[in-house]
């Protein structure tokens, strides 16, 4: 018998124009990047193994006055009056439906959720357990939340099981299975920002050149004096 037909793949997040636009986000969520193996979750191969490294993702929350919320993603200029359906911004990183993805030395700053391990279909909370799954020498910065157990789950609660309508349930007394993963990694770390480090390099959307992070940055090191992200980290 063969295996069903399937699409391992890697959608990384880009709205209209230079850089991030703040008032742009997809009608499923926006994400840095989410990872599936395929549609329905087998865990039938090839899977998705894509690796990223040394990558800086640089969320909404870094402009000033941002709200999660649909009046304030509303297409701003970029807005075709077409019946385009708009959405909210969800987390840095999604994987889901059985990915094997990696992840090294890389930073994510400025989103509502760090990192989202989605077990809604296949089974990718238990491919992270089994070491198919590596997110390492990675800090997350300005988020919400570190983690969330559910897509368009926006609080940091432990996913325990799904009801007959495939409806999480779950426990607000622990926190997600995605935080713990994560702070379990090598490296793994969630610092706060203080709010006028939110701006980070964003002061303006048309010049793609404040987009990164510049030597000596301290941005995404609260309290610390250590500077900007270094790949000597690399694994």
């Amino acid at each position: 018998m063969s295996s069903p037909q399937h699409s391992p793949r890697v959608n990384a997040s880009r709205a209209t124009g230079e850089g991030c636009n703040p008032r742009l986000a997809d009608t499923s969520q926006s994400n840095g990047f989410e990872s599936d193996n395929c549609a329905d979750g087998a865990e039938v191969s090839p899977y998705t193994t894509a690796t990223f490294s040394n990558i800086t993702f640089i969320g909404p929350k870094c402009y000033d006055g941002f709200q999660n919320t649909t009046d304030y993603i509303n297409g701003g200029d970029f807005f075709p009056n077409n019946g385009s359906s708009l959405g909210k911004f969800q987390s840095a990183m999604q994987i889901r439906r059985s990915s094997h993805l990696a992840c090294f030395n890389s930073v994510a700053v400025g989103y509502p959720i760090g990192l989202i391990i989605d077990g809604e279909k296949g089974n990718t909370a238990q491919t992270a357990r089994d070491g198919q799954l590596y997110l390492q020498n990675i800090v997350f910065a300005g988020m919400d939340v570190t983690g969330s157990d559910a897509n368009k789950k926006y609080e940091d609660q432990l996913l325990t099981d799904y009801d007959e309508n495939k409806k999480g349930i779950f426990d607000a007394s622990q926190p997600s299975f995605s935080t713990t993963f994560f702070l379990g990694q090598l490296a793994g770390r969630m610092d706060q920002l203080r709010p006028e480090q939110h701006r980070v390099l964003i002061a303006d959307t048309a010049d793609s050149s404040q987009h990164a992070f510049q030597s000596g940055s301290k941005y995404l090191w609260a309290g610390e004096e250590r500077r900007a992200f270094s790949p000597a980290l690399a694994v």
